[in-house]
C-alpha cells in the first residue's frame, strides 16, 4: 500500500470503537486521580533552582491551622513544594501529589531536600514569591522538598 495514494490515511486515521473506549478510560482515570483542590491549605511552591539540597527528612505529614507540616520527633518543618505538586482532597483524605508520588496527611513519609531556618527567611520568601503566613512560619523551620528515591 502506497501512503501517497490516500488509502493508508483512510485506513489508519479513522477512530475506532476501541480507540474511543481507550480515550474514555484514560479520561476517567485522569479525573479520578486529580482530586479536588484543597484551597484552604497554605501550599507554598517554588520554581526551578540551579542547585538543590540532598538531605532527607522522615516524619509525618500533618495539617494544622491551614498549614502542611512534617512532624519529625516533635520538630516541625513547613514544606516548600516543587511547582508541580498539588494538595488535593481525595478518597484517602488530604494528599499531596507530584507526578506518581503521593503523600497522605497523617501518614509517615520521607522527603528529599534540605532545611532552611529563619536566618534564611529572605531566601525562602524570594523562592516562593510570597510572605509566609505567621501561623505557618511559627516554627522557623522550612523544608525545601526535592524528590529523592
Amino acid at each position: 500500500m502506497d501512503p501517497g495514494d490516500g488509502r493508508w490515511l483512510r485506513r489508519y486515521s479513522r477512530p475506532t470503537e476501541a480507540n474511543a473506549a481507550a480515550a474514555l478510560v484514560i479520561t476517567l482515570l485522569l479525573a479520578a486521580c486529580s482530586g479536588t483542590p484543597a484551597p484552604s491549605i497554605y501550599f507554598p511552591t517554588y520554581g526551578s533552582m540551579n542547585a538543590l539540597p540532598v538531605g532527607v527528612l522522615e516524619g509525618t505529614l500533618i495539617e494544622e491551622s491551614g498549614c502542611l507540616w512534617v512532624d519529625a520527633d516533635g520538630s516541625r518543618w513547613l514544606v516548600l513544594w516543587p511547582s508541580s505538586a498539588r494538595a488535593v482532597e481525595a478518597d484517602a483524605g488530604l494528599v499531596v501529589r507530584d507526578g506518581t508520588n503521593e503523600e497522605v496527611v497523617g501518614e509517615p513519609m520521607r522527603l528529599g531536600g534540605g532545611e532552611y531556618g529563619m536566618n534564611n527567611y529572605d531566601f525562602v520568601v524570594d523562592l516562593i514569591a510570597e510572605e509566609v503566613p505567621p501561623a505557618c512560619g511559627e516554627s522557623g523551620q522550612f523544608w525545601l522538598e526535592y524528590p529523592s528515591d
